[in-house]
This record gives structure tokens, C-alpha cells and sequence, in this order.
């Protein structure tokens, strides 16, 4: 019975299934997504329909802010929602506390593998300052979040980067897609000003994507700028820059997309990552973790957090 118990499990854990029809049985990384996505849907199903049925009520709430179906983004200020102030005054709390305890080595999920991008946010922030994830589930961010993905979502994570002065090409300040999904939305605020040389977030429109997935032989691999430009054309890319307090909602598994490549300064910004429950792949996760998220559903008893159990 535990033997059974332990296969079921397995088959619910999106990575665990996806890894075996590719390793094990061979099957192409597509028809492996496919599946693994197909059989996650009917093993979650009765959540999966309450997700799209609470999705459904709150497209009666209008959204200051709407993603594009066709390019999946939307470029907005952070107050455009509210609770805005809120927040950047909780993140400017967090950064300076991380700056005074641990000076410039930071708390980072990657170790040595990316000394240019250090993660500063932990999950006791998260509980001390709960204005940032009351900003992140107001009922407007929710709908236009929901709108775009078609369910309700769950946050997979939530980090606050700091990228360094750096001169290297690697990694994630390569074109790559995101892989846990078909489609997912990340939120980026940024922290501080950010110019064109600090490393600011850059991306493909998604009208490219098919373009580029017909004329590469390996589109989920890491993919040269000289490449991306000539499929994508000019006109798709989007390097976003601005003031402290610049937004940017992203479909990262529909847009190919780098960041910090800082050749000066540093750039700051929160990562917000908005998925479906029904996902091909869980994320990783290095700040919202199953004890951070039961502490925090522990807040959510008032009104303004009545979302937050399904979204946690």
C-alpha cells in the first residue's frame, strides 16, 4: 500500500513525471510536456475547476492593467494598484536590514553559480512585512493575473534580486523560455532607477515565439542575441527601463527573455511568480516554502486576505 501510495504521489509531482517520459520513456520533451500537463490536469481536476471558477468571478473587477493575449506582457507603475506605497516602503525595510547584516554577500539560493544576481529576500520577511503580499493579492492584481492565465493562480515564489556590476554573457542573462508551463506570469517591480547598462529586463513579444520554436533545433536550450534578433525582428524586443517603481507583468514561458546583464550600477527589483496549480513542472522554490506558507496563511484570517489559501 505504500509502494502504491508513493507511485500515485509520484505521478501528482509534475517533475518527477516529466523527467520519467523523457528519461525512461523516450519521449520527446513536447509530447512529454503535453502528457505531463494532461495527466496533471485529471489527477487535480476538482481544484482545477474551482480555480477557473473562482477566475470567472473576478473578471467582474476591473483591472487598471491588461496583459496581452498576443505579445504576453503589460508594462504599467507599480501604483497602478493599491497598496503600492506599502510595499516599496516594506522593500526599502528589507533592503537596507539585508545590507546591514550580511553587507554584500546577500542571501542566495544560487551560491557561486551566480555572483552577478543575489536573491535578499527571505521567507521571515515575508511574515514580517505583510504589506507585500497583500499588494500582491489584492482582488485587482488577482483579476488581471486570473484574466490572462484563465484560473486563479498560486504564487510559486516570491524574490527580491540584486544584480552586480558584472561583464558576463551566462546563464539566464541568456535568451531562455521558462519551462514550467505553457504560460505563467512573472511580476517585476523595480527597486531603483534602472537605465539601459544596469541590467534591465529584456524580452521577446510572444507573437515570436512560434517563429523561433520553426528555426531552432533545441528552443528550450539558452539561445544567442544574433539568432533571437534575426527570427524575432527588432520590433518584438522590449528592454524595460525606468524609475524606481517600473512594473512589468511577463509570460516567461511565452516570452524568450534575459536580465542582468549589469555593466553599471546595480539593478534591484521583486520577482513575483504567478502560475497555474495544474502546471507542467512545480518552480523552485527558495522563499515561499511549505512552512513559510502555512505561517502565512495564519495571517489571512481578516477580509483582506481571503484569497490568499487558494493562492498560497
Amino acid at each position: 500500500m505504500n509502494r502504491l501510495l508513493s507511485k500515485i504521489g509520484n505521478i501528482k509531482n509534475g517533475r518527477i513525471l516529466y523527467s520519467f517520459l523523457v528519461n525512461r520513456i523516450k519521449f520527446s520533451p513536447p509530447v512529454s510536456r503535453f502528457l505531463t500537463k494532461s495527466i496533471r490536469t485529471v489527477l487535480l481536476l476538482p481544484q482545477v475547476s474551482r480555480r477557473k471558477i473562482k477566475a470567472l468571478f473576478l473578471l467582474r473587477i476591473d483591472s487598471p492593467v491588461s496583459i496581452s493575449s498576443q505579445d504576453g506582457f503589460a508594462l504599467f507603475s507599480c501604483e497602478d494598484f493599491p497598496g503600492a506605497k506599502e510595499l516599496m516602503r516594506s522593500a526599502e525595510q528589507i533592503l537596507n536590514k539585508s545590507e546591514l547584516e550580511s553587507g554584500s554577500s546577500g542571501h542566495s539560493k544560487f551560491g557561486k553559480g551566480k555572483k552577478w544576481r543575489r536573491n535578499i529576500l527571505t521567507g521571515e520577511d515575508l511574515v514580517r512585512h505583510p504589506e507585500l503580499l497583500r499588494y500582491l493579492s489584492s482582488k485587482k492584481m488577482l483579476a488581471t493575473v486570473s484574466r490572462y492565465l484563465g484560473t486563479f493562480p498560486q504564487i510559486g515564489d516570491v524574490q527580491m534580486w540584486i544584480s552586480e556590476k558584472n561583464d558576463q554573457n551566462e546563464s539566464s542573462q541568456l535568451f531562455h523560455i521558462d519551462q514550467e508551463d505553457y504560460s505563467q506570469i512573472k511580476l517585476f517591480i523595480y527597486l531603483n532607477d534602472v537605465g539601459p547598462d544596469m541590467g534591465p529586463f529584456t524580452f521577446i513579444k510572444a507573437r515570436a515565439l512560434k517563429s523561433i520554436f520553426k528555426s531552432s533545433p533545441l528552443p528550450f536550450s539558452r539561445q544567442q542575441d544574433d539568432f533571437i534578433k534575426k527570427e524575432a525582428g527588432g520590433s518584438n524586443l522590449v528592454e524595460v527601463c525606468g524609475k524606481k517603481g517600473t512594473a512589468a507583468f511577463v509570460d516567461t514561458s511565452r516570452c524568450y527573455h534575459f536580465g542582468s546583464r549589469t555593466r553599471c550600477g546595480r539593478r534591484i527589483a521583486l520577482m513575483v511568480q504567478y502560475i497555474s496549480l495544474n502546471c507542467i513542472r512545480e518552480p523552485n522554490v527558495s522563499v515561499m516554502t511549505p512552512s513559510i506558507r502555512d505561517r502565512i496563511r495564519k495571517q489571512g484570517d481578516s477580509s483582506e486576505f481571503s484569497d490568499l489559501n487558494v493562492l498560497l
